[in-house]
């Protein structure tokens, strides 16, 4: 890799943007694979292995949560047999304990160099950083801004797992669940903008990586339903879909976000359900800043 040359996916067979001449259609595209298909493991595991190739002396980290995307990520490398280390953010009073103590348990187990950042959310977000970000980034989301400050305190090669994606049957085609928008597009923005080496979206690295998860039993199942009779996405789902692509993992009692407990505070306080308090006043400036796309056309092979 060379500073004049960033490879954010293997060539960057990801692409994306808003169509020439039509500004309010935003474009995602990924390649399709150049060899036979591995399981999703054993694809991750290439993957990771390329990453590695890719990143030079730069240490290798890893930015995780508590999610299920997380953990396949941390198995990826763990079975590449490739150093790194792991970064987990952490909010100040504990406000995302809930969701990092799996990922904290997990790496203690594997003795696993992790680095706990801090910081005082509530802070960030009533101090307007979140607006910076939207601004530099074209950011849409607050919780996304906080994953961008994470970023740039984060030392040596940061990846982030991102997820795989899944067909959606709709009238007249399938949208794929999972793909890259214009909102969390806002990750390949940061290290373009920036310059900066690093991994936006892991399980969609390589073409083949891409595809394995779409070869899985269930999704290839998926792909033949109509609307009517379709398999929704839930986080079962997408927890059964990871054992089907080889990586042991087990469903949380939940998903979380990270940001359940803020959002409950602002409810609280307003005497408001659901977060409608925190996305009016974090979310709705950043949409208006940048407002998002009318159309999303998908280019998937």
């Amino acid at each position: 890799m060379t500073l004049d040359k960033l490879f954010l996916t293997e060539d960057n067979h990801f692409q994306y943007g808003h169509v020439e001449g039509h500004p309010t259609v935003f474009f995602a595209k990924v390649n399709p694979p150049t060899r036979p298909v591995q399981s999703g493991l054993e694809e991750a595991v290439i993957a990771a292995k390329k990453i590695h190739q890719l990143a030079g002396a730069k240490k290798i980290n890893l930015c995780v949560s508590g999610g299920i995307d997380s953990e396949v990520m941390l198995i990826s490398f763990l079975e590449a047999k490739i150093p790194f280390e792991a970064t987990i953010l952490k909010f100040k009073d504990d406000l995302n304990d809930f969701d990092i103590f799996n990922v904290i348990e997990f790496c203690q187990q594997r003795n696993i160099e992790t680095t706990l950042l801090e910081l005082d959310v509530l802070n960030f977000f009533e101090t307007k950083q979140h607006l910076e970000y939207g601004k530099k980034y074209r950011c849409q989301s607050p919780q996304i801004a906080v994953h961008l400050w994470l970023l740039d305190q984060v030392q040596g090669f940061p990846i982030m797992s991102g997820n795989f994606i899944y067909p959606q049957p709709i009238d007249g085609g399938v949208f794929y669940v999972g793909l890259p928008g214009d909102l969390h597009c806002t990750y390949f923005r940061y290290f373009e903008t920036n310059h900066k080496a690093g991994i936006p979206w892991f399980l969609i690295y390589t073409p083949e990586l891409n595809q394995s998860f779409l070869n899985t039993p269930l999704v290839k199942d998926q792909a033949t339903r109509t609307p009517e009779n379709q398999i929704p996405f839930t986080y079962l789902v997408k927890c059964e879909i990871y054992n089907q692509a080889g990586f042991d993992v087990k469903p949380r009692p939940d998903k979380f976000t990270g940001f359940e407990k803020i959002r409950i505070l602002f409810d609280e306080k307003f005497g408001t359900s659901h977060g409608i308090k925190f996305d009016e006043a974090y979310r709705q400036p950043l949409v208006e800043l940048n407002p998002i796309p009318e159309e999303f056309l998908q280019i998937v092979p």
